[in-house]
């Protein structure tokens, strides 16, 4: 089934040996799940006692399992990339006779064609659009635009709701003569209208 050349050793030899340590493993953990069953917790020991240590072994052996797995995964890869490779041989050889049986034409410059309005393009008539009748006429050509007249609702004046005032940052203590006038806070520039000055 090798009909095509086999690259990458290295990785091929380390798939075999993951494939035959994973086949060991598997029957290492067949053994161990057997002789769970059987000898598992004794002589007089319940079902489920006996269940729990082939339970290691069922373990074992879907790791060795699994490795034989991801091998021959690996497998598949690299023979995926050598008959991808093969094929783009293939592709770029059998590509090559037709450009050298091509005759060579030198490239020519083509006279610039003199700019002309082609016809509109007529739709194409499709049995779900033949049934259609278009009863929207064209669009006059010297159209001007006209005022339109605000139908808008009349704003009304509504009274200006008072805002709080800040609270200032100063930390108010009772005192027993006048308390000290709060500096102003100022916004900051940058989240004030006004521009900084």
């Amino acid at each position: 089934m090798t009909d095509f050349k086999t690259t990458n050793p290295t990785g091929r030899g380390i798939a075999l040996i993951f494939s035959n340590v994973g086949w060991g493993i598997a029957v290492v953990g067949l053994l161990l799940a057997i002789g769970g069953l059987v000898f598992g917790g004794g002589g007089d020991a319940p079902l489920t006692g006996r269940l729990a240590a082939a339970g290691v072994g069922v373990a074992v052996m879907l790791f060795g399992l699994f490795s034989v797995l991801m091998a021959a995964q690996t497998r598949a890869a690299l023979d995926t990339a050598d008959m991808t490779r093969e094929m783009l041989a293939l592709t770029r050889q059998q590509s090559r006779p037709a450009r050298s049986a091509a005759p060579e034409v030198a490239p020519t410059v083509a006279a610039p064609r003199p700019e002309t309005t082609a016809p509109p393009a007529r739709p194409v008539e499709t049995a779900a659009t033949s049934d259609i009748v278009d009863d929207v006429p064209p669009m006059p050509a010297g159209l001007r635009l006209r005022a339109v007249p605000d139908t808008s609702p009349p704003k009304v004046d509504t009274p200006a709701v008072s805002k709080p005032k800040p609270k200032s940052k100063v930390r108010s203590e009772p005192s027993v003569g006048a308390s000290p006038k709060a500096p102003a806070v100022k916004p900051h520039p940058i989240f004030s209208a006004k521009p900084p000055g």
